[in-house]
């Protein structure tokens, strides 16, 4: 969740940046710093404030599917392709932070 999904999902919910911090039981700063996108908002938060939305009437919209036709040529027609695909590459990235963390 982004912090621009996060702030459109408190407006839908009519909600004050301080109103949804005692919803969430977190800080007023915390709300805001979410909406800026200083600081992620973890999948359980994510979560929480789909819970929190729903009871309020409110339902998330999930995004939208990749068009598979954009990945013809790299062999990831499927959805599951595409997971995987996402999956790996977020791999390969953590593997190479990790090298390039160590010190010779």
């Amino acid at each position: 969740m982004t912090g621009k999904q996060l702030r459109k999902i408190r407006g839908l919910m009519g909600l004050t940046q301080g109103q949804l911090a005692q919803r969430l039981k977190t800080t007023l700063n915390t709300i805001a710093r979410w909406e800026r996108d200083e600081i992620g908002i973890s999948e359980p938060i994510a979560l929480l404030v789909g819970y929190v939305a729903r009871e309020a009437g409110v339902e998330r919209h999930r995004q939208r599917p990749a068009d598979p036709s954009r990945h013809a040529s790299t062999g990831l027609e499927r959805a599951s392709d595409l997971r995987v695909h996402a999956h790996e590459q977020q791999n390969l990235k953590k593997n190479s932070k990790r090298r390039g963390s160590k010190k010779a």
